[in-house]
């Protein structure tokens, strides 16, 4: 492994996990919540998996996935369909919690449910 994928390795887990983490626990406004760091550390491992199994190998393709999401020449809707997709999808997060803490929209899934959720995140990640 070179210094520069070690590097990009890093940033991957503090920038998915930080990420996904800033938005659950400050929307709840406690660390006191175990299925969020259950999710925040399945998301952390399965970074590592993609970033050793996949991308170690194919440096072009990890060049493509840190380039940003707005990039030169692509096409303005494009661009607006990219972000609006992105600002949506931190919305879904951060009303996971509120739900959770303030709202109870949604009833509390059994642990199976979950747990059969967080093997598809992984799948999918």
């Amino acid at each position: 492994m070179t210094a520069t994928f070690l590097r990009r390795l890093i940033f991957s887990i503090f920038w998915n996990a930080g990420i996904f983490g800033a938005v659950l626990f400050a929307t709840a406004g406690t660390f006191d919540w175990w299925r969020a760091w259950v999710l925040v550390a399945v998301i952390a491992v399965a970074t590592v998996a993609t970033m050793l199994g996949v991308l170690r190998t194919r440096p072009e393709l990890l060049n493509e996935r840190f380039k940003g999401i707005i990039q030169k020449g692509q096409p303005p809707i494009d661009r607006l369909l990219v972000l609006l997709f992105v600002f949506s999808y931190g919305l879904a997060i951060a009303f996971i919690p509120l739900d959770v803490f303030e709202l109870h929209i949604l009833p509390k899934p059994p642990v199976w449910l979950s747990s059969l959720g967080l093997i598809l995140v992984a799948a999918g990640w």
